[in-house]
């Protein structure tokens, strides 16, 4: 009898090991909201991706813990990845809490669907006019905004997503969000397959003078 309940103690503990795995929670070291769509790599000491995941609408991934030292990269498109040793839990069961900021990368030639297996948001499928311009046209001021945004594994914006970082002027920026709001992009890619990604800090530019 001891015999039988041995091995089947084993394997109850090993589904429960496996199970707990990596729980985690990205969130914008600025402003600590839950930063969705980021992909996340596990990868081993000299940087072998072992998994992937994508950070779920409140900043939270899952990923199988394998023995060994381990590492997690964050990234997403346009800007550079960042990489974080893999945090020790607090035994209380809670995620564990990243708070990253992801700087510009160098200015690199665009890839685009079907150039290449994985690429970020391409080209707008349909294009909006950008509505309310009327007063900045009048003063001829330029403008800028900086906003941050999901686009979903159908092209179209997440409009709760919808985040302006920085704006120069409020007419612009109820035209670019409202251009957001309605446009539809190609969606990215990973391995050939449409994802959802993080836009996490987009500049519009409107010049009165072209």
């Amino acid at each position: 009898m001891i015999r039988r309940i041995l091995p089947l103690a084993l394997l109850l503990v090993a589904r429960v090991t496996a199970a707990q795995g990596i729980v985690g929670v990205v969130t914008d070291s600025a402003t600590n909201e839950p930063l969705p769509c980021v992909d996340v790599t596990l990868q081993d000491s000299v940087g072998h991706v072992l998994q992937r995941a994508l950070t779920a609408a409140d900043g939270s991934f899952r990923l199988e813990a394998p023995a060994g030292p381990r590492s997690l990269e964050f990234a997403v498109w346009h800007r550079l990845p960042v990489k974080r040793e893999m945090l020790s839990g607090d035994g209380a069961g809670l995620p564990l809490h990243y708070a990253l900021t992801f700087e510009p990368a160098p200015a690199l030639p665009p890839i685009f669907w079907p150039d290449t297996a994985d690429s970020p948001p391409g080209r707008p499928l349909e294009m909006r006019p950008m509505r309310n311009l009327g007063q900045l046209v009048q003063r001829g001021e330029p403008a800028m905004a900086v906003v941050r945004y999901v686009v979903d594994s159908t092209g179209k914006v997440d409009r709760a997503s919808i985040r302006v970082l920085e704006s120069s002027h409020k007419d612009w920026e109820r035209s670019v969000v409202g251009y957001l709001r309605d446009v539809r992009y190609e969606p990215a890619r990973r391995n050939g397959q449409p994802v959802c990604a993080l836009e996490y800090g987009t500049p519009f530019n409107f010049n009165a003078h072209p």
